[in-house]
């Protein structure tokens, strides 16, 4: 019986050390949103390393293909977001900034949005939305300047959550991308977005 034990304990660790339980990656689109920007002070270029030490370059003003970011999310999963401002004035940025992204699945492995803050704070989301969607993961206070407009707004209090979200054709919502939603309808019911 321990013979057994032993083999099978070897197995595993050969299994192990060949790679075979490797994490597995997907490439997405990668895209900076400064939400802070002043014509003084933008987010000029930025870089995120992965926890494999991969490192991708932006420059704003559209998308990259493509970073990467692991097909299954779990606890922890940390990215290092390097950046420099366009100009010297104020503080400069630190030498990085470690972030760690939040909840997805793997319906979301579309981008990975980096927000950029004036106070210096550093967001990383993986969705397949974009924060102009009542769908996008992202708190209301996180959101200015980008942020649903009216019509979307109306358009889904109109016809409903699920409704709404199969007009786009792509998926599908999923109960969490409800849950945004619904958060975004209760806020905005309340007072008006800023």
């Amino acid at each position: 019986m321990k013979s057994r034990i032993v083999v099978f304990l070897a197995a595993l660790m050969a299994l192990a050390v060949s790679g075979c339980w490797e994490e597995k990656w997907a490439a997405v689109h990668l895209s900076g949103f400064d939400h802070g920007r002043r014509e003084d002070r933008v987010v000029a270029w930025f870089t995120v390393e992965d926890g494999r030490g991969r490192r991708t370059s932006f420059v704003p003003g559209g998308i990259m293909c493509c970073a990467e970011v692991p097909e299954k999310w779990r606890p922890g999963i940390k990215f290092k977001v390097r950046w420099e401002y366009g100009s010297e004035e104020g503080p400069p940025p630190p030498d990085y900034v470690e972030v760690e992204l939040p909840e997805y699945e793997r319906k979301d492995l579309e981008n990975l949005n980096v927000h950029f803050y004036p106070d210096g704070r550093v967001k990383a989301i993986v969705s397949a939305y974009g924060p102009g969607s009542v769908f996008y993961p992202m708190l209301k206070t996180d959101r200015p300047p980008f942020i649903p407009n009216e019509d979307k707004t109306e358009s889904l209090k109109k016809i409903g959550l699920e409704k709404y979200a199969k007009s786009f054709g792509y998926f599908e919502p999923t109960k969490k991308d409800l849950e945004w939603a619904k958060q975004w309808l209760e806020d905005n019911s309340k007072e008006e977005v800023k």
